[in-house]
Order: structure tokens, then C-alpha cells, then sequence
């Protein structure tokens, strides 16, 4: 209970939520309901989230094929985006997780969230302005990345698809993070990103 804690704090429930991956198959998805303990309405954030979308991916492509190259796509996504960003220490006693076990009579444990917590409106813009600060990287070593949330996805010169790809997963493992290998795909003529299914003909992309 409460009365036990040394001082007071937030305690938020966690519960899970099925989802469907983008290749069919099922997932449980861990939520930490900051809303429901308070923390969510305690929050307030001066910032705008700034994410690309499917027309900009469009727009580089046709740019290419302007020039008189064949586009081919290229995508990745963060494994863990949210794992990798730290809870500030003075802000841990707003992080208390209540979970229960099941293989123990449902017996209840509070844990300390030590990363940003799925569900915690902070998180959103916690991963924003570190997803920011790495796709600057990744444009000032010249890739044309566009980025949505933790999803990356871009449009390049089939002549540097294979080069583009291995500077991508070479410099998010140098800046210290990582793509999930199963959601890394190109330089190809098709792919979906965002829900839509995207393909290349006779050099322009197209909305299947």
C-alpha cells in the first residue's frame, strides 16, 4: 500500500494490449497507465512533435527520378526507441510501476522505471527530441532520412541503395543505438511504411 512507501509517491498501473505486427502476427504490448495515476495531467509540454510522412517519401522519390535516376526505398526501425532513453533521477518518483505476478498468487510488486515508460505523455516527447537529434546526424552525413516517431524510411539512387543501407546500421550502432533487424528493409522497389503499401514503376512511386 501506500503506507508503505518511505515518502510519497505516484503509483500507475501497468496492463497489456494485444496488437497485430505488420506481418500478422501477435504481440502483447505492455501500457503504464500514467493517466490514470495523475502523471499524464500533470504534464505539460511547450513542444511540437515534428514527424515526415508518406508524401515526403513521395516527394524525394519523384526528386530522384526528376534527375534521371531509378529510386529504390529504404527502412528501418529503432529497436527499443523508448528503452534507450533514460528517466532523469530527480524524476524517478514519479516512475513507480505497479505490476502484479501471476505465477505467485498475483502478488503485487512496485519497480522503478529506469527508462522511459510506454504511456507516460513525457516519453512522447522525451523520444522526439533524441529521434530528432539522431536523424540530424544521419543528414549531415549526407542520408536523406525521413523519420516517423522510431520508423525511418527513405528514398535513394538505386546506385547507392546497398551503400545507403550500410551507412544507416553503421552509424545508428556508432551513435550507440540499434535497428530491429526483421523491420530493416531495402534498398527495394516495394515496401509498406506507415500502413501503406508503396512501389516503384517505371521510376515513380506509386500508392498501391
Amino acid at each position: 500500500t501506500r503506507r508503505d512507501f518511505r515518502s510519497k509517491r505516484t503509483l500507475t498501473k501497468r496492463f497489456g494490449v494485444s496488437q497485430l505486427t505488420s506481418k500478422g502476427k501477435l504481440k502483447i504490448r505492455t501500457i503504464d497507465d500514467f493517466t490514470f495515476s495523475g502523471v499524464n495531467l500533470a504534464t505539460v509540454s511547450l513542444e511540437a512533435l515534428h514527424h515526415n510522412s508518406v508524401d515526403d517519401l513521395l516527394a524525394l522519390a519523384s526528386g530522384i527520378a526528376h534527375l534521371g535516376f531509378d529510386p529504390v526505398l529504404l527502412k528501418g526501425d529503432f529497436k527499443g526507441a523508448y528503452r534507450a532513453c533514460p528517466v532523469l533521477g530527480a524524476h524517478s518518483v514519479y516512475a513507480d510501476i505497479l505490476v502484479s505476478n501471476p505465477l505467485d498468487d498475483n502478488r503485487r510488486y512496485v519497480c522503478t522505471q529506469r527508462a522511459l515508460p510506454f504511456g507516460a505523455v513525457a516519453s512522447v516527447y522525451g523520444w522526439e527530441r533524441l529521434g530528432a537529434a539522431l536523424t540530424a546526424v544521419l543528414h549531415w552525413i549526407g542520408l536523406p532520412v525521413l523519420r516517423y516517431v522510431d520508423d525511418l524510411f527513405m528514398a535513394v539512387p538505386t546506385e547507392l541503395g546497398e551503400l545507403a543501407r550500410s551507412a544507416l546500421e553503421r552509424a545508428i550502432t556508432a551513435l550507440g543505438y540499434t535497428l530491429a533487424p526483421d523491420k530493416t528493409e531495402g534498398p527495394t522497389s516495394c515496401f509498406t511504411v506507415l500502413g501503406v503499401r508503396l512501389v516503384i514503376v517505371d521510376y515513380l512511386l506509386t500508392v498501391m
